[in-house]
């Protein structure tokens, strides 16, 4: 696959695990992996299907109870790294309840 200027993809968290966010995306679409192992940007966003539910990011270990971050519904988080980049298997993020979407945008 060659590598785009953009990518725009919905994953659905259906349980309360923690899931690698490369690993759901490639799940989307195996072609991602060799080429999205690191980014420049990031925007991570709870889709307003979620209602009341939440998507908690962080490392390995990210929880309810410990977490970086807990996206909303609607609710958007940008990340940017100039001299570096964002690498997405450090990644992890976990639903509060099954079937719970993420909206990820991505600018290698």
């Amino acid at each position: 696959m060659a590598l785009q200027a953009y990518y725009g993809i919905q994953v659905t968290l259906s349980d309360t695990n923690a899931h690698q966010l490369l690993a759901l995306l490639t799940a989307v679409d195996s072609s991602l992996s060799a080429i999205l192992q690191n980014v420049g940007q990031l925007g991570l966003q709870g889709d307003s299907q979620n209602a009341s539910n939440f998507i908690y990011v962080g490392d390995s270990n990210v929880s309810s109870t410990r977490y970086g971050l807990k996206l909303a519904a609607n609710t958007l988080r940008d990340y940017q790294k100039e001299a570096m980049s964002i690498p997405l298997s450090a990644i992890y993020v976990r639903a509060s309840a099954a079937t719970v979407y993420l909206n990820v945008e991505i600018i290698p």
